[in-house]
């Protein structure tokens, strides 16, 4: 059997809630990318659930491919002036606005960037965070959420530092091994709430913090469109295909399946294999399979759609690719967790859909005090507060119709996304 479309331009479901009241901006580094349809998958889902959108984006890929599903987002998307001569008067101008309306909250902002190991990167980040805040304001955004634990929650870090606006975060994988620990720590404890994607991330992100902030940390896996994909007969008939869809960079272990493939070779076993992507490594590994005798076996194909992808997983034998872990870079390197097992989801292809059927059940509320020395004082947040108890994971990835357990319900919980306006 093979991964294959049910639907190839199924149309998401209508809204299953209408909440026009609430407003989410999400920040992201780059938009669109076509190697994070699972971030775009996740807005998609958001609106679907009537949630009102608007994208930020620190810089424009200005790649050349890029997904159909990228014009059914609905969401407008800005991108922030960048911290250069050229945009300074722009810049200089917000930060003039929050200084004069908040003078306290603004010098402690400035202290917390000028307190990084790196002080202009901290400066950069604040620069582009107090035109966004004002931004945020006059859009009447009610919860910043950005993706990747790096320059995205460090800019959100820094809205909510200038602002009082909520915020939270996605963490990834190279984000999390590249960022300081010490760094890690702080966004995590100044955010409603945190989000990651592998049981192993999960772990390394509750060890940075303490007992209570940990709750807030919560694994959700990245969901499967059961509308779109299926288990279907493989479209040709013929030898087994291997087959590796990503960017081509070392951490994903590409060069290692190469070399696999010359061992299957010699052992006479029969098979294709078909690497489809793009990335710095393409040339490298195009001399390694000419290097190894393996033209005509082992095939390398561009970057394609994920529209374009299906018909190829068709043809594919499910199985699974750990990416590359660099022994010397464990803990502070350009690295994935490990990977999430795509039969989770298809061992459970009755369940409906990539609508976000997420992890955490619904948050309760807390008090308390947040916030730390020399840090703006912020209203304690009571999104998420379940420590990641519910149903069995397996059962929390797709749970049918999970209507508590999305990152949506987790903001209406975070003071300040649901009316009047942040704390000052």
């Amino acid at each position: 059997m093979s991964v294959a479309e049910c639907a190839r331009s199924g149309e998401l479901p209508k809204p299953v809630r209408q909440d026009q009241s609430l407003r989410v901006a999400y920040l992201l580094k780059r938009y669109p990318r076509l190697s994070e349809t699972f971030i775009l998958h996740e807005m998609l889902a958001l609106e679907a659930r009537g949630m009102r959108l608007r994208v930020y984006a620190l810089l424009d890929p200005a790649e050349a491919t890029v997904h159909p599903d990228v014009d059914r987002l609905a969401a407008p998307v800005t991108y922030l002036p960048r911290a250069t001569l050229a945009h300074l008067g722009q810049l200089a101008r917000a930060h003039a606005r929050l200084l004069r309306r908040d003078p306290h909250r603004y010098l402690q902002a400035l202290r917390l960037a000028l307190t990084r190991s790196h002080p202009l990167v901290g400066l950069r980040h604040l620069l582009r965070a107090g035109w966004l805040g004002l931004e945020l304001e006059r859009e009447g955004i009610r919860h910043l959420h950005a993706h990747f634990a790096h320059g995205p929650a460090a800019t959100a870090q820094f809205v909510h530092a200038l602002t009082g606006l909520p915020y939270s975060f996605t963490a990834h994988a190279k984000d999390i091994y590249t960022t300081a620990p010490a760094r890690l720590e702080e966004r995590i404890r100044e955010a409603c709430f945190v989000v990651t994607c592998t049981s192993h991330n999960h772990g390394y992100l509750v060890s940075l913090v303490d007992t209570a902030t940990a709750t807030r940390i919560h694994r959700i896996y990245h969901g499967v469109d059961l509308r779109r994909f299926r288990l279907l007969p493989p479209l040709t008939q013929g030898p087994p295909l291997i087959l590796a869809v990503g960017r081509l960079v070392e951490k994903k272990g590409l060069s290692y399946l190469v070399e696999a493939c010359a061992v299957l070779r010699d052992r006479g076993a029969p098979f294709r294999c078909l690497m489809v992507g793009g990335g710095p490594l393409r040339d490298q590994l195009r001399a390694q399979i000419a290097a190894l005798g393996l033209e005509g076996t082992v095939e390398l194909l561009s970057a394609r759609t994920q529209e374009e992808l299906v018909d190829i997983y068709r043809q594919a034998t499910p199985g699974e690719r750990r990416p590359r872990r660099h022994p010397e870079r464990v803990g502070g390197g350009d690295e994935h967790g490990p990977a999430s097992r795509l039969y989770r989801y298809l061992r459970h292809s009755g369940v409906g859909g990539s609508r976000a059927q997420w992890a955490p059940r619904s948050p309760t509320r807390r008090s308390g005090t947040g916030g730390g020395a020399g840090r703006p004082a912020r209203r304690p947040c009571a999104a998420s507060q379940t420590g990641g108890r519910g149903t069995p994971h397996d059962q929390r990835a797709l749970r049918p119709g999970a209507e508590r357990g999305t990152i949506g319900s987790a903001v209406r919980y975070c003071p300040g996304s649901r009316g009047g306006r942040p704390d000052r």
